[in-house]
């Protein structure tokens, strides 16, 4: 059950990180956007 839970929260940490990463991104290809 604890490798399992840790399993779960290592693959919503790594969700997490990858959903911020595309945000991120996004935000700078609009700005870049914008400034040029």
């Amino acid at each position: 059950s604890t490798v399992m839970d840790y399993l779960d929260f290592g693959y919503g940490a790594a969700l997490v990180v990858v959903t911020f990463l595309i945000l991120v991104t996004t935000v700078v290809i609009i700005a870049l956007g914008l400034r040029y």
